[in-house]
């Protein structure tokens, strides 16, 4: 306000206690209005009329400003409003100021806080800068419209506003829902928008039919914490297994190169002596162009994440990684442990990974379209049954990639793959094995593209030959670390070896073969297809007939798509997988429904009609989310089995219902979990979770 003055003085000098009609600036000091005038007698000086004062930082607007030069007041009335440095802006009908703006009482007090936030009250004291206190005030973050309540305020007759600490503290408040008081608070304080996190209770939540009230603290800048104790709801549950309180944890720290988070579950349950838990652990950094990465997955018994969480996951895989790429090239470390949660799973049999090495090295020769690989695989794996061996994997590849002029692409690939083993089975004692596999790969492709008045077709046929040993027992021989089973699909169609494995590998002389083919109308519907089959042209003792997959679908603007999906034997042309379903996707709905359904079959024997003629699996599932509004969303979540019974029994089934507002969010789930195992404890649960988020408060 030092500025003001001198502003002042210069007014005195031009004026001579006339009323003038002018804009007068100093430096960065201004004032404007349509008459200014100055009493030399009482040493005021009185602007009217759109007055505008701009000094040391505020910038001050009314239609009437009074300044007692003596004892340094401002009085100010008619549309009254304030902006600081910081864009806060205070709006008031009359307002007093002294002491150089610091002090003073504001009438009708209006403070926006940024972020849509307001804060209004009938009275406001100004106790300096950054503290003031409000009489009979409210606060919302909501759009408010004249003559409309908020959706949500809160209002208290004495409220401290600290703007040093961006903090609004109220003291016997209560919390309002479009105008009507919902409960009373005698003391409750939150952050400002602006404010950088800070410690304290955040909004309760119901959660699995549990009540939680998170505590949050804020250790440092880059360190955080939230404890959440969860409590049975009797209404909701009213069942003993509710009983007990969950106590939740959550601990996220954030390091220049990399960030750790860990997650804690407890419950002192007299199922198991000593308490139920769950812990998961992550963190990664980056440094140096390594990739370190460690995960803690564990559980105390195999029915605690699916009675409390609803978490149906087979096992829990716990992980230590180093690893390092560049473009094609790659290595890496690991040590991985895997926790069952089937029913037929010990811990004796939990095998654990340590190390894993893997690298991989690709050279170009000449060009890119001739290239070297080098890749090697290798591990140690053990059980504490005393199963334990050693292996390793070395793969060389030499591809040439050619495309005529005509259109052909051409890949012909000469390949090598080196496996030796050293195998402990206790008192089985120790044995050394080892194989080679080579193999010579040939794959073809010829798209084929024409286009019409009437939209354009897509021919695409592809095929992969193999030509490779024989040995019918070979990979049921060294299969020691992962499951022989492979799924034959349309992505895997074309690989020379289709085992996600690390062991098993294909053997034979083998061809694939398949047509991919899209018509698209220029009207928005296309028809999409894909025809493959995959057969052994050598007689190989233990390995089933051909295979055909294959898929159809109509699609719509890429919005909307009906869809068949097959996979089936050659032979008789018997299906053994099924899918067929749709999707559908706009502003308003998106989701998807269909049917799948699994028959038996043996991958390493022929197999017989009697095996195919009964379905394994055949289930029903929809997911659907309904956009009621811009803020209303309704979803549903269900899969039912269609075999075990004569109609359709669920296997779970959840509603979802969500609002959100500019201020607050809502998300109600309600569902059911049918799915129970007697021998791991597991039951069926219900779940009921209702979340709220405020904003400000949260």
């Amino acid at each position: 306000m030092s500025r003001l003055y001198s502003l002042i003085l210069l007014i005195l000098i031009s004026s001579h206690s006339w009323a003038v009609n002018k804009s007068i600036s100093l430096d960065e000091t201004f004032l404007s209005a349509e008459s200014i005038t100055y009493d030399q007698d009482h040493r005021y000086v009185q602007a009217t009329g759109s007055v505008v004062i701009v000094a040391d930082g505020y910038r001050v607007t009314a239609d009437n400003i009074l300044y007692d030069i003596e004892n340094d007041e401002l009085w100010a009335n008619g549309r009254v409003r304030i902006r600081d440095e910081s864009d806060k802006v205070t709006v008031g009908e009359s307002v007093f100021l002294k002491d150089k703006f610091k002090k003073g009482v504001i009438k009708q007090f209006i403070l926006y806080l940024g972020e849509g936030s307001i804060i209004a009250a009938k009275m406001a004291q100004r106790i300096d800068e950054k503290h003031g206190k409000l009489a009979n005030a409210s606060y919302s973050p909501c759009k408010v419209c004249r003559g409309k309540d908020p959706m949500w305020q809160i209002s208290a007759k004495t409220t401290e506003l600290d703007l040093e600490k961006e903090r609004v503290t109220y003291k016997n408040a209560f919390f309002e829902v479009y105008g009507h008081r919902v409960f009373f608070v005698p003391y409750f304080s939150h952050p400002t928008p602006r404010a950088k996190t800070q410690s304290g209770v955040l909004l309760p939540e119901i959660k699995n039919q549990r009540l939680g009230v998170p505590i949050y603290y804020r250790a440092k800048p880059n360190l955080d914490f939230t404890l959440t104790p969860r409590i049975a709801a009797p209404k909701l549950s009213g069942q003993s297994k509710h009983k007990g309180v969950i106590y939740e944890t959550e601990t996220r720290y954030k390091t220049k190169n990399g960030d750790y988070k860990v997650e804690t579950s407890f419950i002192n349950s007299k199922q198991k002596k000593g308490g139920q838990y769950y812990i998961l652990t992550n963190g990664s950094v980056v440094e140096n162009g390594y990739h370190y990465n460690i995960g803690l997955n564990q559980v105390s018994d195999k029915s605690y994440l699916k009675n409390y969480y609803q978490k149906r996951d087979p096992y829990l895989l716990s992980r230590a990684s180093v690893y390092k790429t560049e473009g094609s090239n790659f290595a890496s470390l690991k040590s991985l442990h895997f926790q069952g949660l089937r029913s037929e799973d010990k811990a004796s049999t939990d095998p654990l990974v340590l190390p894993e090495l893997h690298a991989k090295q690709v050279i170009n020769i000449g060009d890119e379209k001739t290239y070297l690989t080098m890749e090697n695989h290798t591990l140690g794996y053990q059980q504490k049954v005393g199963k334990k061996l050693s292996r390793t994997a070395m793969k060389f590849s030499l591809t040439h990639l050619h495309d005529t002029q005509g259109g052909h692409r051409l890949k012909l690939e000469g390949y090598n793959r080196s496996d030796f083993y050293h195998i402990s089975r206790g008192a089985n004692g120790r044995k050394t094995l080892g194989r080679n596999t080579p193999e010579l790969h040939m794959g073809w492709q010829y798209p084929l593209i024409k286009s019409s008045s009437a939209g354009s077709i897509l021919l695409e046929p592809e095929a992969l030959l193999v030509l490779g040993g024989s040995d019918a027992y070979k990979n049921r021989k060294y299969a020691s670390v992962d499951m022989g089973n492979y799924i034959l699909s349309e992505e895997n169609l074309f690989l020379p070896n289709r085992y996600s494995g690390i062991d098993y590998h294909e053997y034979g002389t083998r061809l694939s073969y398949g047509m991919n083919s899209v018509f698209a109308m220029h009207n928005g519907y296309s028809l999409r297809g894909f025809l493959g089959k995959f057969n052994y042209l050598s007689k190989n003792r233990g390995q089933h007939g051909p295979d055909i997959v294959g898929r159809i679908a109509a699609n719509y603007n890429d919005n909307s798509e009906v869809y068949y999906r097959f996979k089936r034997f050659a032979k008789k042309l018997a299906p053994y997988q099924e899918d067929v379903g749709f999707w559908y996707r706009n502003n308003k709905i998106d989701g998807n429904a269909g049917v799948i359904s699994i028959k038996q079959m043996n991958y390493y024997e022929y197999a017989s009609e009697s095996v195919l003629t009964r379905p394994k699996m055949r289930q029903a599932y929809i997911n659907l989310n309904y956009n009621i509004d811009e803020n209303w969303s309704i979803g549903n979540d269900s899969r039912f089995d269609l075999i075990s019974r004569k109609k359709a029994s669920p296997i779970y089934r959840n509603i979802k219902v969500t609002y959100k507002g500019d201020c607050v969010s809502i998300t109600a789930k309600f569902g059911n979990d049918y799915t129970s195992d007697p021998i791991r404890g597991i039951r069926k649960t219900r779940t009921n979770s209702v979340s709220i988020g405020l904003k400000t408060l949260m």
